[in-house]
């Protein structure tokens, strides 16, 4: 079983091989308008990040690989929960690979993140978990906060200008392409986001004739299955991984850090098309507060400032001007933006 496995994937990927390597000569217009022809590729608009600095210069789009970068215990989830949440509302199937989360935890923080928009009420998974649990001082509101829950979940899932959540208990490193190109057939999706990379299982199966030994195979494969069907799928995925050292002991001193900010393997960056920083001092952890830095951009004009970003406990993340002296020295207009170009 396993020599028909490795064959299988040996002529899969000679074939892939065979078509991503093959020579075309352009030597007149219509040969330049038959290559066109068999090798555009729509590149699609998914959503806005909802941050005004970055959404005034690109959305996330099919095609684009995303890293965010943190250290542990800064909220890497919690953005991956108010990005792929903005993903649905903007009309996209999207998947959630929970790796290191519970998948029911993800499931409830996403439908919070809703009924906050709709309500401005803000509910703990304790409170989503059993509504019996609900904290009210009068007790004949219960009814209403339980409704209130009901109709935001429902809203969430049947209204048809939403699109669909799908939700994966971690995937296996070996076998990523057979799954996520069997969930695709089964619901077509728009975006992938794991919530972390270094997180999903391994069955030690022969990958190309060899075995992902360690972790930074694993997440090397990760990342170029993640090539292929970002652009054979028209899809973009959304990655979240720890800090290298260098990275983390920079931050720590207060010093600047460079583009290689993904731990585990140079592929969290190599791959990414954007790569996103995300720290948090100690003053800032307070204020439930983040900085954001763009520290790769491909074929976006770049952001060269870090963002300080405010979040709520129904892991809404919003960019506010006003607080943007704490992380500049003085308020970032949008006059200021353009000036430093």
């Amino acid at each position: 079983c396993s020599a028909i496995q490795n064959e299988i994937q040996s002529r899969f990927t000679k074939g892939t091989l065979s078509k991503r390597h093959s020579f075309t000569e352009i030597t007149d217009y219509e040969d330049s308008l038959k290559y066109d022809k068999g090798n555009a590729k729509e590149i699609r608009t998914l959503w806005y990040m909802g941050f005004e600095p970055v959404d005034n210069r690109f959305p996330i789009c099919s095609h684009d690989i995303v890293t965010l970068v943190a250290d542990e215990g800064t909220g890497k989830t919690r953005i991956v929960v108010d990005q792929a949440y903005r993903s649905i509302i903007a009309g996209n199937n999207t998947v959630i690979v929970c790796g290191e989360t519970d998948a029911y935890k993800i499931k409830k923080y996403i439908e919070a993140r809703h009924i906050w928009e709709m309500y401005q009420r803000q509910f703990t998974l304790f409170e989503l978990n059993d509504p019996m649990n609900i904290r009210i001082d009068d007790e004949s509101k219960r009814e209403e906060l339980q409704n209130m829950i009901v109709t935001a979940t429902i809203d969430l899932y049947e209204n048809e200008k939403y699109g669909k959540l799908n939700l994966i208990q971690s995937l296996v490193y070996e076998t990523i392409e057979e799954q996520l190109r069997d969930a695709y057939n089964t619901s077509p999706f728009d975006a992938v986001f794991i919530d972390h990379v270094a997180a999903l299982d391994n069955n030690g199966r022969y990958v190309n004739g060899e075995r992902l030994s360690n972790m930074q195979d694993r997440i090397t494969h990760l990342y170029r299955v993640e090539d292929v069907l970002a652009k054979e799928l028209n899809v973009a995925f959304i990655n979240t991984s720890h800090t290298n050292n260098d990275t983390a002991s920079a931050l720590k001193r207060g010093k600047e850090t460079g583009v290689r900010i993904g731990g585990q393997s140079a592929a969290t960056t190599k791959y990414a098309s954007i790569a996103i920083l995300i720290s948090q001092p100690i003053d800032l952890k307070q204020q439930d507060q983040i900085i954001i830095e763009f520290k790769k951009i491909r074929d976006h004009e770049p952001i060269v400032f870090p963002i300080l970003i405010s979040r709520n406990a129904a892991n809404c993340h919003e960019y506010k001007e006003e607080l943007q002296y704490l992380v500049k020295g003085d308020i970032i207009s949008n006059e200021d933006i353009e000036d430093l170009y």
